[in-house]
């Protein structure tokens, strides 16, 4: 169970609603997860179109997640801490269902490729159900 305002206020040591400076390893680990978006492209248009859509969706979900851990610091009864707790975890599970999905398209490739190849360099198998001519 997580803890609850007064645990969580007790133990983070901050004060609740301070504004948070990203420091310039968090701001450069931003702009690498930018360019990593990038390799997931696949030079084909409708899987571009469709990592378009998840990398829109990842944003938006991130942006929801920090909100909510926004909220969870700022919420003072016991109530709205569990559902901003609940909500930031839902949104946690979507970050990572997201960025799981920009790494799929890629990976079918290229174990499209792998077959394919496999398929062409090596003879035919004669299975027991097939007959030779």
């Amino acid at each position: 169970m997580p803890p609850s305002y007064t645990e969580w206020k007790q133990r983070s040591g901050e004060s609740v609603g301070t504004v948070h400076n990203p420091s310039f390893e968090t701001a450069l680990g931003m702009i690498k997860t930018a360019a990593v978006s990038f390799e997931h492209l696949t030079n084909d248009p409708h899987w571009d179109r469709f990592l378009s859509h998840v990398q829109d969706r990842l944003a938006i979900a991130k942006r929801d997640q920090s909100m909510w851990l926004e909220v969870c610091a700022a919420a003072s009864e016991e109530q709205e801490i569990r559902k901003a707790q609940l909500n930031y975890h839902l949104m946690t599970g979507k970050v990572h269902a997201y960025e799981e999905m920009l790494i799929l398209p890629h990976q079918v490739m290229e174990e499209y490729k792998k077959v394919s190849k496999l398929r062409h360099s090596s003879p035919p198998q004669v299975g027991c159900g097939d007959h030779l001519p």
